[in-house]
């Protein structure tokens, strides 16, 4: 009888001691696992919309062969990915060997709602000047390639382009070969 009563007396005594009701502890090493919060998935931003139906631009213009400095001025009308140019071009303004241009075209831009701006155009010009190697205005077709960059501005719609344009004899012209003409603009929309 002795056992149970051994038995009895030990489990009495484990159960009413202290340390019996002692709070766990955490072994060394095994803090809990601080969890950092996961990155935010951020969206990317929606594509911009254009904001105005017409934007102005103005630059400096070269035409290339012969090398002709000048300035260039642009109408654009159009909000999304089509639209017309109106243009006046002045090399040379005002002194020997001058041109001016004139002209108007219709455009694509491959770019709409992008920051980035490729763009083709085509139209016609009307052309003055001792450059045309007459008196009286020739005509001419222009086809034109332009990469436009839309400024990161909230508040506005300006863009830096680059364009090539191709002025082609056509109509009262004594020249045969074309033009090329590179302007550098700057051009704000309202």
């Amino acid at each position: 009888m002795r056992t149970p009563t051994f038995l009895s007396a030990l489990l009495l005594s484990t159960l009413s001691s202290p340390s019996a009701f002692a709070q766990f502890a955490q072994p060394p090493g095994n803090e809990p696992l601080e969890v950092d919060e996961p990155p935010q998935y951020r969206a990317p931003d929606p594509p911009r919309e254009p904001r105005s139906t017409a934007r102005v631009s103005l630059g400096p213009a070269l035409l290339v062969q012969p090398a002709t400095p000048g300035l260039i001025a642009a109408l654009d009308i159009g909000r999304r990915a089509v639209g017309a140019r109106f243009t006046g071009a002045w090399l040379n303004a005002g002194e020997e060997g001058g041109l001016s241009q004139y002209g108007g075209e219709l455009w694509i831009d491959f770019g709409a709602g992008k920051e980035l701006h490729p763009i083709i155009g085509a139209g016609a010009a009307m052309l003055r000047g001792e450059l045309t190697g007459q008196d009286d205005s020739s005509g001419a077709g222009t086809l034109r390639g332009a990469i436009e960059y839309q400024l990161p501005l909230d508040d506005a719609e300006a863009r830096v382009g680059f364009s090539l344009t191709a002025l082609v004899p056509a109509i009262n012209s004594k020249r045969e070969e074309p033009w090329v003409l590179g302007a550098l603009t700057v051009g704000a929309g309202f």
